[in-house]
């Protein structure tokens, strides 16, 4: 359905002059990109349906705010971006979805904004002060096991244990 000889900002062009074709044309674009992303989620398939509904709202949104003067990015990098921040946002503020994002696509580390969001999230989940000093310390900003140990006067094995602990929360989260 969607026609290669027009691309994105073309299209949004025609959209803002009133072209229903044109916003049909986009709309089917990125419904297939809207439905791999809320497929990255594991919830039931009658959640998902309520994830399309709102990656759909979005889409629209973003077709009508956009402006690449002023955002200087893409169209497919602003919708990727807004429409990632609100799916994450209604899945792990809402008790309605009860598991969390699990990432299925590597540009999303693209963006510092979503990925500050995903190491606050991570960091939340941590129950004492040294794991999330652990985290942020080594694991965020790079800082050697070793170095930490000696830094806080700890066990090295003991920081060694934590750490490989942390490693296995978040593969689990």
């Amino acid at each position: 359905m969607y026609n290669a000889s027009y691309n994105d900002y073309e299209l949004i062009y025609l959209v803002s002059e009133g072209s229903e074709q044109a916003l049909d044309l986009l709309y089917h674009k990125y419904y297939i990109y809207i439905n791999k992303v809320v497929s990255g989620y594991r919830i039931p398939r009658y959640k998902k349906d309520d994830l399309v509904q709102e990656g759909v709202n979005v889409f629209f949104s973003c077709v009508k705010n956009y402006n690449p003067y002023k955002y200087n990015k893409t169209f497919y990098n602003y919708f990727k971006f807004a429409l990632e921040r609100q799916l994450y946002k209604v899945v792990n503020n809402s008790t309605y979805y009860s598991t969390k994002l699990i990432l299925t696509d590597n540009n999303f580390k693209d963006e510092t904004d979503c990925q500050s969001i995903l190491i606050r999230s991570y960091r939340e989940m941590l129950e004492n002060d040294l794991d999330k000093e652990i985290f942020d310390k080594c694991l965020v900003e790079g800082l050697s096991l070793a170095t930490f140990a000696k830094i806080k006067g700890i066990d090295y094995k003991k920081v060694y244990y934590r750490a490989k602990c942390i490693c296995e929360q978040l593969k689990k989260y």
